[in-house]
């Protein structure tokens, strides 16, 4: 399914779910065989965290709990790598590429059989997020080489190895040292709202609430922490990711201008997390504006 020169009013939030999936499927597949030429290519694995997260943000409004923890385990994985805890080797992609499969199965279903479809599926998801778990903490048993060799069988992801292209990303230049901006700024905060347990409760709309406040609050806690220490890499990640799990959140929901706002806020945190950038009082005054 493609959602280019489609009329989205005329289609259901399933059918928006399974667009997401299936165009993020398609960028997780081409990152992980590119991945393979270049275990430490920052650009790649940062590409694949958002794809992940972005299909695990857009099924958890849609309420696909199965989805959320394959996808939430599979954006660890990409997570541990892009701080090099890990190098992920020809054995964590086939794994994560079986998890990809499992993603884009819900492409071709039918509303109605989505429910028995993950039913079924769940035994394989399940063993996918434990080792990917493992994989995370860097204590997944690996198939020894040799034996893999000697199968001589091909997987459906070594054929799609093989037609993919050897052309590699040119590597990037050493970003310069930010310059460090301190802030007088009054400590903000921001009223907790409470949300039923059960999410069978609450509408479309409601869980969209619940999204935002969350990730509102985590834009607001790292921006003020990051105005302290402007180079600082988990405050800009965890701001890219809340950013970005907005903007997927709205997009499902067809929140248009919401998805402009988040989509110009991720680029700003993405420009300042290659080195291209330094945010200084005045951005971070105009990001925590654009939170409220």
């Amino acid at each position: 399914m493609s959602g280019k020169g489609k009329d989205l009013t005329s289609m259901s939030m399933m059918d928006l779910f399974r667009q997401e999936a299936e165009n993020h499927c398609a960028i997780l597949s081409e990152h992980l065989l590119a991945l393979e030429k270049n275990p430490g290519e920052q650009d790649e694995l940062a590409a694949l965290m958002r794809a992940a997260h972005s299909i695990k943000g857009a099924a958890r409004i849609m309420d696909l709990t199965p989805i959320v923890s394959l996808t939430h385990a599979m954006e660890d994985v990409f997570v541990a790598a892009q701080k090099e805890k890990i190098v992920l080797d020809a054995d964590d992609i086939d794994h994560l590429l079986k998890g990809v499969d499992r993603l884009g199965g819900i492409a071709g279903l039918a509303d109605e059989e989505i429910e028995d479809w993950l039913a079924g599926q769940q035994a394989e998801m399940d063993a996918l997020i434990e080792r990917f778990s493992a994989v995370a903490l860097g204590t997944a048993a690996k198939e020894p080489a040799a034996e893999k060799e000697l199968s001589g069988e091909k997987t459906p992801e070594q054929g799609l190895r093989e037609d993919a292209s050897e052309e590699g990303p040119p590597a990037d230049a050493e970003p310069e040292e930010p310059v460090l901006k301190i802030s007088s700024r009054k400590p903000r905060t921001r009223p907790k709202k409470e949300f039923p347990a059960d999410l069978s409760s609450m509408s479309m709309m409601d869980l969209f609430r619940q999204e935002a406040e969350i990730h509102c609050a985590t834009l607001t806690d790292n921006l003020l922490a990051l105005e302290k220490n402007a180079e600082d890499p988990e405050a800009l990640a965890a701001l890219m990711r809340a950013a970005h799990s907005i903007k997927g959140a709205a997009r499902v929901i067809e929140l248009h201008i919401v998805v402009g706002l988040a989509h110009a806020m991720e680029d700003v945190f993405v420009a300042a997390q290659e080195g291209r950038i330094v945010l200084d009082q005045d951005h971070v005054d105009r990001l925590l504006t654009g939170t409220d």
